[in-house]
């Protein structure tokens, strides 16, 4: 599963409220979504439970029956990496989605939050913004 990337509850979020400030997001999911193979973890799902109003949740589903190829993951991720990336200095909800996308074997994460995971050294996925998102959709 290497080819899928993950996006973070923001980029759904900021996608789905097409936030002005990041257009790129809006383009991701709505534009070029069928170039991308996505790959959505439990944590997301979790979060985007909690901050999607009543009308979001079946334009999201709408916009990722487009995308090429969209798995949905509803393991928890072990303990054991959760603790990991805990000690490592992730927060709580952080840790929890880098140890289910590090499960899942995901090579990549697109996310808004400059700090998620900035501290951590050798992570098994890399975390990209709207600008390095966007670009990779030419080349599926």
């Amino acid at each position: 599963m290497d080819d899928f990337i993950a996006l973070n509850t923001n980029v759904f979020v900021l996608a789905l409220r097409r936030d002005p400030r990041f257009p790129a997001w809006a383009a991701l999911l709505f534009n070029h979504i069928d170039r991308l193979s996505v790959h959505v973890p439990l944590q997301v799902l979790k979060e985007l439970r909690h901050n999607l109003t009543r009308s979001e949740p079946r334009r999201l589903l709408d916009a990722l029956n487009l995308a090429r190829d969209c798995t949905f993951d509803y393991s928890d991720g072990s303990q054991d990496r959760i603790a990991h990336w805990a000690a490592l200095g992730a927060k709580k909800g952080d840790a929890v989605i880098a140890a289910q996308l590090e499960a899942s074997h995901i090579g990549f994460l697109a996310s808004e939050n400059r700090h998620f995971l900035a501290e951590i050294d050798n992570l098994p996925f890399e975390v990209i913004t709207s600008e390095q998102a966007l670009p990779r959709t030419n080349r599926r």
